[in-house]
């Protein structure tokens, strides 16, 4: 009798969280501001426990992004839909089985569940690693922002997923309902995650981004096999990725296309360069048939060289980054890379998660900023703030410390 007295008293303790909901092996609870959503079981289980426990979120989702019908007469997304028969040769059974799962449990049709899935082809973002003599214990963190589409509500149905599969490795993923694909996340073997979007809209002969980050948690246990999955799976449009390995404490950056990928190590330069009008005979790599720019103009910093065309439009970029950094911010929006710059020089010897999280502010993130990751992959931790519910960004708001392993140990209580 003592032995249940004291289960019954010790249990809420380990747990932590309120239980709103359970489905088999899955459980939805609210801890911490947070809603988190445990996954355990096959891909079909796992997408039916998110469907049922989220349902009405999900449908929310849908009717917000899916079925505007203003949203469904843009040219992007009409093409989008037009090609989605043939994305979908890309994706992996398993991924599929996961989405029928999440139809059925949500009870909506799977067109709008894929549809929904695919969906974070289009996210903007930027993210950093520091470690070494930068950081003031000389770990390695890896930074990452999501900004995208605060005006929409996504981050009403923001929840952090815990999922342990039957086949691969557990992790987190920083994610809202309905969305089983990956855009920030970590898993038990310290890597984690992130990209920032780029063009090339309509080049989708491989595996949508998110579908390709999952499956880089699910399997990849080194800095290695990490980039060995995204060079030998097929890839989609331009996405710039930013991979960590906490029992390394290393980190790489990686530009990749449908034709072409590149790694990025920290502390090395790298150029971009989008010119317009590539004339139509241009032979030889560019050794006899140059292309001309009348009217051209630069701009430089110590940190970043920015080349404009007549019309004013950014035709290229060369990023120079610091010792034991790497900054990716796309191509876009050049003015954030040398401010990010600054306020890592600023702290340089003394970066912690605190001083990452001041880093983000209204000179380093877009308007749009809808969450914020700190992952410490070496302790398996991260910092998580999300805009808040009246569409204030991330940046402002607060920042709720997770470690895998715990959350891990509390999923077996439910």
């Amino acid at each position: 009798m003592k032995l249940w007295i004291c289960i019954f008293f010790i249990l809420p303790c380990l747990v932590h969280g309120e239980l709103l909901h359970q489905e088999g092996k899955g459980a939805l609870v609210y801890e911490e501001g947070t809603r988190i959503l445990y996954l355990k079981g096959s891909p079909y289980d796992r997408g039916y426990q998110h469907g049922l426990l989220l349902k009405e979120l999900i449908a929310h989702n849908i009717a917000q992004f899916i079925d505007q019908p203003a949203l469904g007469q843009h040219p992007r997304v009409i093409d989008f839909k037009e090609k989605m028969s043939h994305m979908v040769t890309f994706i992996p059974e398993s991924i599929l089985e996961e989405i029928h799962g999440l139809a059925e449990g949500s009870s909506q049709p799977f067109e709008k569940v894929l549809l929904l899935n695919l969906f974070p082809e289009m996210f903007h973002c930027h993210g950093m690693t520091v470690q070494g003599s930068a950081t003031s214990s000389g770990k390695l963190y890896h930074v990452r922002a999501l900004d995208y589409n605060i005006g929409k509500n996504l981050q009403h149905s923001a929840t952090l997923m815990v999922v342990e599969p039957d086949e691969g490795y557990a992790y987190l993923n920083v994610s809202y309902a309905g969305f089983i694909g990956c855009v920030t996340g970590m898993n038990t073997q310290g890597i984690a995650v992130g990209e920032i979007g780029g063009l090339g809209y309509g080049s989708w002969e491989g595996m949508p981004m998110a579908f390709l980050m999952k499956q880089v948690l699910e399997k990849a246990s080194s800095l290695e096999t990490a980039k060995e999955l995204f060079v030998s799976t097929p890839r989609s449009c331009e996405y710039y990725y930013l991979v960590s390995d906490g029992r390394q404490d290393r980190a790489v950056g990686i530009y990749a296309t449908a034709s072409q990928i590149h790694f990025i190590e920290p502390g090395t330069s790298y150029g971009l360069l989008a010119p317009r009008g590539l004339p139509k005979n241009y032979q030889d790599h560019g050794m006899n048939d140059k292309f001309f720019i009348p009217s051209c103009k630069s701009a430089t910093s110590d940190y970043q060289t920015t080349l404009y065309d007549q019309n004013n439009l950014l035709i290229g970029v060369v990023h120079r980054q610091p010792e034991k950094c790497i900054v990716l911010t796309g191509f876009a929006h050049p003015w954030r890379y040398p401010n990010i710059i600054q306020g890592l020089l600023e702290a340089w010897g003394n970066i912690t998660h605190l001083t990452l999280q001041q880093l983000f502010n209204a000179t380093t993130t877009l308007p749009s900023n809808l969450h914020n990751a700190i992952f410490l992959p070496s302790e398996l931790k991260v910092w998580i703030s999300h805009a808040g519910e009246q569409g204030e960004v991330a940046y402002t708001q607060k920042y709720n410390l997770f470690d895998l392993p715990s959350l891990l140990e509390k999923a077996s209580f439910y």
